[in-house]
C-alpha cells in the first residue's frame, strides 16, 4: 500500500479517497469543496443530490486524519481544497491503491 505523505498520483488519490471518507461525502460534492466549505474544525457542504429538492447544510466536524490532509494543500493557491484528476480516471485509480 502505498504512503499517504508521498506525492505519487497514487498518493494523492490515496489521500483523496481517505479525506471523502473522514467526512463522508460524495465525489461530486467533494469536487466542488472550496476552501470556504472550512470553518476552524468544521466541514461544512450541501449535498449536490439535495441542493434542489430540500437543501440543507451538512457540518462535519474535521478528525485528525482530515487536518492532515488540508494542511498539505492549505497553501497552494487554488480554490478547490484538493488537486483532482477527472472522476472516470479517479474511479480507475482508486481500484489500484
Amino acid at each position: 500500500m502505498p504512503s499517504l505523505w508521498e506525492s505519487s498520483l497514487k498518493q494523492k488519490i490515496l489521500r483523496r479517497s481517505v479525506f471523502q471518507c473522514c467526512v463522508g461525502c460524495r465525489i461530486g460534492d467533494l469536487y466542488r469543496m472550496t476552501w470556504s466549505n472550512v470553518e476552524g474544525d468544521v466541514f461544512d457542504y450541501i449535498a449536490g443530490k439535495t441542493k434542489d429538492d430540500n437543501p440543507k447544510t451538512i457540518s462535519v466536524p474535521l478528525v485528525t486524519m482530515a487536518k492532515k490532509i488540508l494542511k498539505r494543500y492549505e497553501s497552494s493557491g487554488r480554490a478547490t481544497i484538493l488537486p483532482f484528476i477527472s472522476e472516470q480516471k479517479y474511479n480507475d485509480a482508486i481500484k489500484e491503491v
